[in-house]
C-alpha cells in the first residue's frame, strides 16, 4: 500500500480524520517533552485507552492512547517514549477484542492513520522499510487540545451518546470479524510478545481490556476465550492481564457509546479502583 496514493486518503474525510489525528499526536508528543521527568505511569493502546486512563487519577501517569493504535503501534510507540522517561516504573497496555489480529494498515478506512504516525512519531508501517524525518503538524485543532488536553488525556469529548440498545450489535459483530476476515494480520501478537519480552523485567506492565456497555456485551459470545492466547503470552512474560470486558461495575451510564468509557464519568475512577482489587487479591 502507497501512502501517498491510496484512493482510501484522499476523501474529504479522511483528510479531515488525518489533519484531527495528526494534531492530536503533536500534542501529545509535546506535553509528554514537557511532563517526561515527572511520568512514572504510561498507557498504550487505542480510543479505548485513550478514554479510560486518566493521569487525574493516576498520579504521575501519562495517557499515550490513541485510535486506531494497533499492537505494532504500541510496540513502537514503547521503544521510543520509554527512552526518554527516566522516572518510568509502569506501564499500561489497554486491550480490545479486536487487538489480537487487527491490522491498521489493513484496515482501508482507517488506514489514513498510519500517516499520521509516520509524519509525527516517525514510525512507519511494518511493511514499510523507507526512513522518513519526524514533523510535528501544527494543525487546526491545537487550541482545542490546549484547552482540555492534560497529560495525553481529554476529560472532555463533545460527542452526542449513542442510545442503549441502537447499533449495538453490528458494533459487536464488526470487531468479532477482525478474527475471521482473510486479510487479519495472524502475527500482531509477535509484536505483544516482543513488547513484553523487551519491557517486563524492567517494568510493571498490565494489560487491562477495556470494559463495554451491556447492550454490545450479549453479542459477544464467550468473552474468555477471545483472549486465552494473550493470557498466556502475558503469564509467561511476566505481565498482568485482567479482562474487564463484561465487568458489571461498570454501568451502562459510564460510556460514551458501546465501547468507549466517558472520560467525563466515574469511569475512569472505577478502573482504577478495579486494577487496585485485583492487585490486592
Amino acid at each position: 500500500m502507497n501512502l501517498e496514493k491510496d484512493d482510501s486518503t484522499n476523501s474529504l474525510e479522511n483528510q479531515i480524520s488525518l489533519i484531527f489525528t495528526s494534531a492530536h499526536l503533536s500534542q501529545k508528543l509535546i506535553q509528554l517533552e514537557q511532563e517526561a521527568n515527572d511520568i512514572e505511569q504510561l498507557c498504550l493502546g487505542s480510543s479505548h485507552a485513550e478514554n479510560i486512563f486518566s493521569p487525574h487519577i493516576f498520579d504521575r501517569g501519562f495517557n499515550f492512547g490513541c485510535a486506531n493504535q494497533d499492537l505494532y503501534y504500541s510496540n513502537r510507540l514503547a521503544q521510543d517514549l520509554i527512552k526518554r522517561l527516566p522516572r518510568l516504573k509502569k506501564i499500561f497496555l489497554i486491550y480490545s477484542i479486536f487487538s489480537p489480529t487487527w491490522d491498521l494498515t489493513l484496515s482501508r478506512r482507517q488506514c489514513i492513520h498510519a500517516r499520521a504516525f509516520r509524519d509525527i512519531c516517525g514510525i512507519n508501517p511494518h511493511w514499510c522499510k523507507t526512513k522518513t524525518k519526524r514533523k510535528l503538524e501544527k494543525g487546526c485543532f491545537r487550541e482545542l487540545y490546549n484547552k482540555y488536553m492534560s497529560s495525553g488525556f481529554i476529560s472532555y469529548m463533545p460527542i452526542p451518546k449513542a442510545p442503549i440498545g441502537i447499533g449495538s450489535e453490528k458494533r459487536a459483530h464488526s470487531h468479532l470479524r477482525w478474527s475471521e476476515r482473510k486479510n487479519v494480520n495472524p502475527f500482531m501478537l509477535k509484536y505483544l510478545e516482543s513488547f513484553l519480552r523487551t519491557y517486563a523485567k524492567e517494568y510493571d506492565i498490565i494489560i487491562a481490556c477495556a470494559p463495554a456497555r451491556s447492550d454490545y456485551i450479549k453479542h459477544l459470545g464467550s468473552i474468555d476465550l477471545l483472549f486465552e492466547k494473550t493470557r498466556k503470552i502475558s503469564e509467561v512474560n511476566g505481565a498482568k492481564f485482567y479482562n474487564f470486558l463484561g465487568d458489571t461495575s461498570f454501568k451502562d451510564d459510564m460510556f460514551l457509546d458501546w465501547d468507549h468509557i466517558d472520560p467525563s464519568s466515574n469511569g475512569p475512577a472505577e478502573f482504577k479502583q478495579r486494577l487496585s482489587k485485583h492487585d490486592l487479591a
